[in-house]
């Protein structure tokens, strides 16, 4: 699978990160469609292949494991979809993360660069998958 037959799902709450983290996504030659809501990526998911999740809630409303426990029981159009979370919590607590279905968790603030890198693991990840 190509960067540009990657379809990435962002999800977060502030507009300007994410205008920014789409714009570097779309720079990197992935597809990117960007929400606020879950309910609405979550209806996308259910007609467009999406492939990986980016996904940055905002922490008063729901927590991150709520959110990816929320996108594994939904039927998906393309069902090996990653799920990407950013989230303040140390890299020693992000095994709950990992239970609940996300397959990365990132530390924020994360750069670009930071985020690139692990949405193109997913990918080579999915397409490792894809070919055996």
């Amino acid at each position: 699978m190509s960067r540009q037959a990657t379809s990435v799902g962002l999800l977060a709450q502030n507009e300007a990160w994410t205008e920014l983290v789409a714009g570097a996504l779309v720079q990197g030659g992935y597809r990117c469609a960007r929400f606020q809501r879950a309910d609405s990526l979550a209806t996308y998911m259910r007609i467009a292949p999406t492939h990986i999740l980016l996904l940055d809630p905002h922490p008063h409303e729901v927590s991150v494991l709520d959110v990816a426990r929320y996108f594994r029981a939904i039927p998906a159009a393309f069902p090996l979809f990653k799920m990407i979370a950013l989230t303040r919590v140390n890299a020693g607590f992000h095994q709950p993360f990992i239970e609940s279905g996300l397959d990365a968790v990132v530390r924020k603030p994360a750069g670009h660069a930071d985020l690139l890198l692990c949405v193109e693991e997913q990918r080579m990840l999915l397409q490792r998958h894809r070919s055996s």
